[in-house]
């Protein structure tokens, strides 16, 4: 992952946070904002991310949710068998992290459940073209309509 593509994670999750989940009070948003922004900044600031540690992104092994774990930690909590399972708001911030590197690196698309309605509103309804290369084989995403199921 290079420093562009960092960048591009981070601003991808946070703005996933502030303009998706519309179920989601704007407290709520918030809140997941501010935690993104701990993290990612936590990350960027870590050391390696101007370093060779860096490249730990661009394998197709990473998991940014093990990497995450330790950090949102408080937000899981232990299920009736013992076992840890995150809640809600916890799969919300591992979407925005998971979605966020996918789109700024394009190693896979492992994030469902979100439109390209919900991509657009994060942009003011213009998607970026870094963006937009990640659905290089789509048709015109300005044309596909609000509904439309993306992959991220």
């Amino acid at each position: 992952m290079t420093k562009l593509q960092y960048l591009r994670w981070k601003f991808f999750a946070l703005q996933m946070a502030k303009h998706c989940f519309l179920e989601a009070t704007e407290a709520r948003r918030r809140k997941l904002y501010d935690e993104l922004e701990g993290y990612l900044t936590w990350v960027g600031d870590d050391g390696w991310a101007d370093g060779a540690e860096y490249t730990k992104f661009n394998s197709w092994d990473f998991d940014v949710s093990g990497h995450a774990e330790s950090y949102f930690a408080q937000h899981y909590h232990e299920d009736f068998n013992g076992e840890e399972r995150g809640n809600k708001f916890l799969n919300q911030i591992m979407c925005c992290l998971r979605a966020g590197v996918d789109v700024a690196v394009k190693p896979s698309g492992g994030v469902v459940g979100f439109t390209i309605g919900d991509v657009r509103r994060m942009f003011g309804n213009r998607l970026p073209q870094w963006v937009r290369a990640f659905w290089d084989d789509q048709p015109d995403l300005d044309i596909a309509p609000d509904d439309t199921p993306v992959w991220l």
